[in-house]
């Protein structure tokens, strides 16, 4: 099993300062090396892609340099598939060393400005971060409004989700048992 928050961890405690630099180099490999096929592996893999990396580096640092051994270290282990997992994961790590938080938003069509800096003004407040990215989908079963997910936390305010909501507190309330009528639903039409 992938440990992906050991290896972020070790990402994090090896580039130190140069971390910022670390995950911009990764976000970089990310596209040509996702183009590998099949379960890339083995000593002479990981020898050839670092080689293809710093041939394809315009600029190099401590952080690039993490980058790299950092790729050729998964291909090593036989953890190469789990690239874009490990990349999370320090982003992860990165953006909670640097006060930022990632906000997942769904929507039924984009936010508009003023409720994007509104939505951020309350994030920022209530989890006392520096700064929120917002990072937004289109889901149009929502109806109307929209969803916030915060690592595993959930804030909907979503028409869907108070009409949901609303449908749950009326069948524990009792509202819709209709015990003994002919041809009536017991859960009062909702699902």
């Amino acid at each position: 099993m992938f440990q992906g928050d050991r290896w972020a961890d070790a990402f994090m405690a090896v580039c130190g300062d140069h971390a910022a630099e670390g995950v911009d180099a990764l976000k970089a490999f990310v596209p040509p090396l996702s183009r590998l096929h099949g379960q890339v592996s083995g000593n002479s893999y990981g020898a050839r892609v670092e080689s293809m990396l710093r041939s394809a580096l315009g600029t190099s640092g401590p952080g690039v340099e993490y980058a790299v051994r950092f790729v050729v270290l998964l291909i090593r282990r036989g953890c190469f598939k789990h690239l874009n997992a490990a990349l999370r994961a320090v982003e992860q790590r990165l953006d909670a060393k640097n006060g930022v938080l990632t906000v997942n938003a769904e929507s039924v069509c984009p936010l508009d400005d003023a409720l994007q800096e509104r939505i951020k003004a309350g994030l920022i407040k209530r989890y006392g971060v520096r700064e929120i990215r917002l990072v937004s989908q289109i889901v149009p079963e929502l109806l109307e409004g929209y969803r916030l997910y915060i690592g595993t936390e959930l804030i909907d305010s979503s028409l869907k989700g108070q009409i949901q909501k609303m449908a749950k507190e009326l069948h524990a309330a009792g509202v819709f048992s209709v015990a003994g009528r002919a041809g009536a639903a017991s859960d009062g039409g909702f699902r």
